[in-house]
C-alpha cells in the first residue's frame, strides 16, 4: 500500500518494518528504471488497503498503463509494443528450411504423423494429434506416445461455445497482449490494484473509409457484383495499368502495387492488373518510388508512359492508407479482457467516455492523457512531473544461425560482434557534431565503416551516417528493455534528458 517516504523511514527505524526490494526505484543511481521501494510489516495490520485503479489504453504499437489513487498518479508507463515478431518468425523458419535442404542434415518424411481426422464440429478441417510423454519400461527415458486425438480442429477451439476454449492468436498479437499482462501483474506485487478500467475500442472499417455510407450500402462493397480480375480489368479498361498496352503482352495479371515482400496486403486497394513484361521482367519486387528511379535512368516510349501511369497511381485515393491497425487493436482486446479477468476485478470503458474525462481534466490529446483520464475516471489528481517510456530491444541477430557452407568448407556458426568501436546497439550516447550538437539518442544501426544511425527510443530516425568519433557513451545497453524520462503528457521527440 502507497505511503509517504518519511513514514517508511519511521518504521524501518523503529524496525517495524522490513526492506523487501528496492529493484528499479527511480533514484539517482538507478534513472530511467521503474518500480518502487518495497518494505514488509512485522506486525499484524488491519488488512485495509487503498483503492488504487489502473487505465489502460490499448493500442497496435503503444500502450499506456497509469495507476491513479488518492488523487495521486502512482504509476504512468507507455510501452512501446514490439512490432517485429512477425518478421524474426518467418526468418526462422526460412533459415529452418535451409537446413533441412542439406544433405548433411536430410532427413525422411515420416508420413505416419499425417494421418488426417476431420473436426467434429465444422467436418472440414483436420485435427491434430494429442502426444504425451511415457517412460519406457525397460529405462528411465521418456519417449512420446499418442495419447488420442482432439475432437476440435485449431480454428473451432478458439470459438466460443459449449467447449470454452481460449482465444486462439497468432505470435504477433499474442505477445502485444501478454507483454500488456505481465506488466499488469509485475505492478500488482507492488501496488494494490483494486481494479483494472480497459478502453475497448470498435472501429466501423467502412465508415473510416466512406463517412456517408449508410443503409443497404453496408452490404454493397466495392467487389459488389464483381470479382477481383473483373473489377481490376474494368477498372484499367482491360489495359495495362503501367504501359498501357505498350509492351505488347495480351496476358494480364493481378499486380501488388506494394509488393507482398515490402508489406503489401490483398486489400483491393493495393492490386491492380499488369503485364507480365511490366509485372516481373521491369518492375519486380521494388516499389514504385524505387521503380521510378530505375525508369528515370533509362529513358525510352515505354518508360515514359510507366512514369506517367505510376504519377496517376500515387493520385488516387485508392492508395491511401489501410486499416490494419485498427484490425490488429480489435483482435487481441478480448483475450486480453479474458486474461486479465482471471486475477482481477476488469471494467470496460470507451472512446466517447474517455473524451468525456479528458475534456473535462483539461487535457490535450495523446495516448497517455487518456489512460490518465481512465485511471482517474475524470476526478481531479496531482498532475506528475514525468513518465516512462519502455522499448524491449531484440539482442539476437540474423548472423547468430548457422549459415550454408561452402564448397569444401565446413560448416562455420558465424558471430556478430557485440561492441563495434566500443559501441552496442541501443547505447544511449550525445552527438557532438556541429549541426546535431548535444542531441541525445539511441544507436540503432551500425556499420563496419565507423558509420551510426541515431535515433529516439520510439524509432523515429533523426540522424544517418554520423561518424563514432562524434559519438559520446553516456549509458550502455545492458539489457533487453530500455527505459527513458519522458517530461510532461503530450508527445515529444528528441529531447536533451
Amino acid at each position: 500500500m502507497p505511503c509517504h517516504p518519511a513514514k517508511a523511514r519511521i518504521l524501518l527505524k523503529e524496525g517495524k518494518a522490513k526492506p523487501v526490494s528496492r529493484r528499479g526505484c527511480n533514484t539517482p543511481f538507478r534513472e530511467g528504471k521503474t518500480g518502487y521501494f518495497t518494505i514488509q510489516l512485522l506486525y499484524g495490520s488491519s488488512g485495509y488497503k487503498q483503492k488504487v485503479i489502473v487505465g489502460i489504453d490499448i493500442g497496435a504499437k503503444r500502450v499506456p498503463i497509469v495507476a491513479v489513487g488518492n488523487g495521486k498518479v502512482y504509476y504512468a508507463k507507455e510501452k512501446i509494443l514490439r512490432t517485429d515478431v512477425k518478421k524474426q518468425l518467418s526468418d526462422r523458419a526460412s533459415y529452418r528450411r535451409t537446413r533441412r535442404q542439406r544433405k548433411t542434415r536430410y532427413r525422411k518424411p515420416r508420413f505416419q504423423n499425417r494421418v488426417k481426422t476431420k473436426c467434429a464440429r465444422c467436418g472440414v478441417n483436420n485435427v491434430p494429434k494429442v502426444w504425451k510423454k511415457v517412460k519406457r519400461k525397460t529405462g528411465k527415458s521418456l519417449k512420446k506416445v499418442c495419447n488420442g486425438r482432439a475432437q476440435l480442429c485449431r480454428k473451432c477451439q478458439g470459438k466460443k461455445g459449449e467447449h470454452n476454449r481460449p482465444h486462439i492468436l497468432p505470435p504477433s498479437l499474442k505477445n502485444r497482449a501478454e507483454s500488456i499482462k505481465n506488466d499488469i501483474h509485475k505492478l500488482s506485487q507492488t501496488l494494490p490494484i483494486s481494479k483494472i478500467v480497459l478502453e475497448i475500442a470498435s472501429f466501423d472499417t467502412q465508415k473510416m473509409a466512406n463517412a456517408l455510407i449508410e443503409g443497404v450500402e453496408y452490404q454493397h462493397g466495392t467487389l459488389f457484383g464483381y470479382e477481383v480480375k473483373q473489377y481490376l480489368l474494368t477498372l484499367n479498361k482491360h489495359k495495362c495499368a503501367y504501359c498501357g498496352g505498350l509492351s505488347l503482352d495480351n496476358v494480364l495479371e493481378i499486380e501488388h502495387i506494394i509488393p507482398r515482400s515490402k508489406g503489401g496486403t490483398d486489400k483491393i486497394s493495393n492490386l491492380t492488373v499488369s503485364c507480365r513484361v511490366c509485372n516481373v521482367e521491369s518492375k519486380g519486387s521494388m516499389t514504385l518510388e524505387q521503380w521510378e528511379k530505375v525508369l528515370r535512368a533509362n529513358p525510352s516510349e515505354i518508360n515514359k508512359e510507366r512514369l506517367k501511369n505510376i504519377r496517376k497511381l500515387k493520385k488516387q485515393s485508392r492508395l491511401k492508407k489501410g486499416f490494419q491497425y485498427s484490425a490488429l487493436t480489435q483482435s487481441y482486446k478480448n483475450h486480453l479482457l479474458s486474461e486479465l479477468h482471471k486475477d482481477f476485478t476488469v471494467e470496460v470503458t470507451f472512446g466517447a467516455i474517455t473524451k468525456y474525462y479528458r475534456t473535462k481534466l483539461g487535457l490535450p490529446k495523446s495516448q497517455i492523457n487518456d489512460a490518465l483520464a481512465i485511471a482517474s475516471e475524470g476526478k481531479q489528481f496531482e498532475m506528475p512531473k514525468y513518465y516512462i517510456l519502455e522499448r524491449q530491444v531484440k539482442k539476437r541477430y540474423p548472423h547468430d544461425y548457422i549459415l550454408p557452407p561452402k564448397k569444401g568448407q565446413p560448416i562455420v556458426k558465424h558471430k556478430r560482434e557485440v561492441e563495434m568501436f566500443g559501441f552496442r546497439l541501443w547505447d544511449k550516447v550525445r552527438c557532438n557534431h556541429c549541426s546535431f550538437s548535444d542531441v541525445v539518442g539511441y544507436i540503432q544501426g551500425r556499420r563496419s565503416s565507423g558509420s551510426f544511425s541515431i535515433a529516439s527510443l520510439d524509432g523515429n530516425l533523426k540522424i544517418g551516417g554520423i561518424s563514432y568519433k562524434k559519438l559520446t557513451l553516456l549509458k550502455k545497453a545492458d539489457t533487453n528493455y530500455i527505459r527513458e524520462r519522458r517530461n510532461g503528457f503530450s508527445p515529444t521527440d528528441f529531447s536533451n534528458q
